[in-house]
């Protein structure tokens, strides 16, 4: 279906047919500017308008189904003796698509980095309805401006734009400047495939190699990769480690069916993919049908009494510990606590709990190393962790003076105090204050 405006760009007060092929439709709804709608059961409808501008045309079809469909477009209403600025912006971004009040209100077309965006005043008209003898001045966000009838430009910062068009006749001098916003986002990073080899599959524990092929931003850099894997035994996310390169290995004990392999990437503005949400495909070993030997310890049941917890607040980590057997030897085993999740392990115990306070707000990936009998297994989680902002004070009045102390719970940056809505300090530990 094909909305038609006859003349595109038209006078004030002239008179504009709409039309639209739809040879099945059997009523028409027709929608000009924020004029009430029209129905009418003819493919034309003719309109004028009062005032110059642009103005949304929108037409709703019907059949003798019930089927409906719309089409939409633009149409550029001016002045007598005026010429009119008229943008087209076309880019390769599959992002190309408006969306109304996304920037401050405005609408705005989302476009990215990767792709320039081609940004064309040929329908421009000057003074007499024709696109010719007309001057041009493009200003594109803050930095570009540009005299040239057409102009292509890939933008590098990410956020809201505004490009304006200025049109002058040549002849009269009359002049005329239309804008328009842009809106540019991340796209995020891409891959092909996981590449998984098994180094040394006869042996026991075994290296697992991983290769992230086709890894790429398409408009930055990937500034890291967090790989983990889980099995078909145990789909929890275990042995979280990070690298700049998109490779990384695993020295795994041998179990019976397969390891499955997942990376986060993040790009240099903090967007993060996970492999194991945009793929359908598992990345796992071949089927490994092994005699585990009898002594590897088996983690099971590893939780912390809350993933969500307030920084300061007591975290207990806590986990069992079987063999092949199904034996209970959690008694038996030596742990060792990795907190933060940063690679190194912090504490040794040789009980399967362990109670601690983070002391700063963030996102952790601790983890357990369990040794039985000179074999080992380890198991990660993810703990949220939250600055619990509680603003607080202790007040005292000596005479004519207000002492007051900061006894807020939380980790913050900066103090105000008011009295009577006006601020009176920004000292962060306490407040004297002589009243008049």
């Amino acid at each position: 279906m094909q909305l038609n405006m006859r003349p595109e760009v038209a006078k004030r007060g002239a008179k504009v047919l709409l039309s639209v092929t739809a040879p099945r439709a059997t009523t028409f709804e027709w929608k000009v500017g924020s004029s009430d709608p029209v129905r009418t059961e003819s493919n034309r409808f003719v309109t004028s308008f009062a005032t110059s501008g642009t103005f949304p045309i929108t037409v709703t079809v019907t059949n003798v189904d019930g089927d409906v469909n719309t089409a939409t477009g633009k149409l550029y209403v001016t002045e007598d003796e005026q010429p009119f600025a008229i943008i087209d912006l076309k880019s390769d971004s599959s992002l190309t698509v408006s969306q109304k009040s996304i920037c401050s209100g405005q609408e705005a077309i989302t476009i990215d980095r990767a792709n320039a965006v081609n940004l064309s005043s040929d329908r421009s008209i000057n003074t007499d309805g024709r696109n010719n003898d007309l001057t041009y001045f493009w200003r594109i966000g803050l930095n570009k401006t540009s005299t040239q009838k057409n102009v292509s430009y890939t933008f590098d910062e990410l956020g809201c734009e505004e490009i304006t068009l200025s049109v002058s006749d040549k002849i009269t001098g009359a002049t005329h400047a239309s804008n328009m916003w842009v809106k540019v986002v991340n796209l995020p990073p891409i891959f092909n495939d996981i590449q998984v080899s098994v180094e040394n599959l006869d042996m026991d524990p075994m290296q697992v190699n991983l290769k992230l092929l086709g890894a790429k931003d398409p408009d930055g850099v990937i500034r890291s990769y967090t790989w983990y894997y889980f099995t078909d035994r145990d789909d929890q996310a275990q042995g979280f480690r990070i690298t700049r390169l998109p490779e990384a290995n695993f020295i795994l004990p041998k179990i019976t069916g397969r390891y499955y392999f997942a990376v986060m990437m993040e790009d240099s503005n903090g967007l993060k993919v996970n492999t194991k949400e945009v793929s359908d495909v598992p990345f796992s070993t071949p089927d490994l049908y092994v005699n585990t030997n009898l002594s590897t310890p088996i983690i099971e049941n590893f939780t912390a009494g809350n993933t969500d917890v307030k920084f300061g607040d007591v975290t207990r980590l806590s986990l069992d510990v079987r063999t092949p057997l199904t034996s209970d030897v959690a008694d038996k085993s030596e742990y060792r606590w990795d907190i933060d999740g940063d690679g190194f392990y912090d504490v040794k115990t040789t009980t399967p709990f362990y109670e601690f306070k983070y002391v700063y707000p963030g996102e952790y990936n601790p983890k357990v190393k369990v040794t039985h009998k000179g074999i080992s297994a380890t198991k990660s989680l993810t703990i949220i962790v939250r600055n619990a902002l509680v603003p607080k004070a202790s007040i005292q009045i000596l005479g004519n003076k207000i002492i007051a102390y900061n006894t807020s719970s939380g980790i913050f940056q900066s103090t105000n105090w008011y009295l009577n809505d006006k601020k009176i300090s920004e000292n962060k530990d306490y407040l004297i204050y002589e009243l008049e």
